[in-house]
């Protein structure tokens, strides 16, 4: 059954397009996309043969062998040219970042870039913002833990600030109730953390999300 965190990743995707699917594992993402009419054609890429296997097998018993191809490459290497969008998901933001450097000059073929890094997504806004890429739609989810989803435009320019890569620009101005609970949990949390170690310096971290509840009371 496929996880609520993908099904998440598919509803921000374009319709129509043509995707690639970086890391596909079980190739769960490219049959639903697939499956849904979502996608008119899926790469699904991995860099080991070991998960690509399974995702033959998948693809072969859902019987999308014709919209569905799978593909044995590290990253974007060698990845196919009529591909419209990349999801790069479920992995560390160090390895998601690294990807996209590696084909920086390359990024600005794509119609829409959606990720979800495991960890640290604040660094993930970081590097987005650093590039001037347009985070056109982001989405917060629990599913066991916490997952934040980003969708952005690497053809599209936009300006963010420091409380737009620590909150979300798109996830700030909705405020769902989720949204709250997530940083204000986060932030009890580093409130006691600076009550009980009143010596460690301030993280702008904690001053960020301080102000943000002074301004939007949970």
């Amino acid at each position: 059954m496929i996880s609520k965190r993908l099904v998440t990743i598919a509803t921000l995707l374009k319709k129509d397009m043509i995707v690639a699917d970086i890391g596909t594992d079980h190739a769960f993402l490219p049959i639903y996309l697939i499956k849904n009419q979502i996608s008119e054609y899926v790469y699904a890429t991995d860099n080991k043969s070991g998960p690509l296997l399974q995702a033959n097998k998948n693809i072969i018993q859902a019987q999308l062998t014709d919209h569905i191809q799978t593909v044995l490459t590290d990253g974007l290497d060698d990845l196919a040219s009529d591909v419209q969008a990349l999801v790069i998901a479920g992995m560390g933001v160090d390895t998601i970042i690294s990807i996209l450097d590696k084909h920086q000059d390359h990024l600005k073929h794509y119609q829409q870039i959606i990720v979800q890094p495991n960890n640290n997504v604040y660094r993930m806004r970081q590097w987005i913002a650093k590039h001037a890429y347009k985070i056109t739609d982001e989405k917060l989810i629990k599913e066991y833990k916490y997952y934040q989803i980003i969708s952005f435009d690497p053809q599209s320019r936009a300006n963010y600030d420091e409380k737009d890569n620590y909150f979300g620009p798109c996830l700030r101005q909705e405020k769902d109730p989720l949204f709250l609970k997530y940083h204000h949990d986060h932030y009890l949390k580093l409130k006691n953390l600076y009550q009980k170690y009143p010596q460690k310096p301030t993280l702008k971290e904690f001053d960020i999300l301080a102000d943000y509840f002074k301004e939007y009371p949970y």
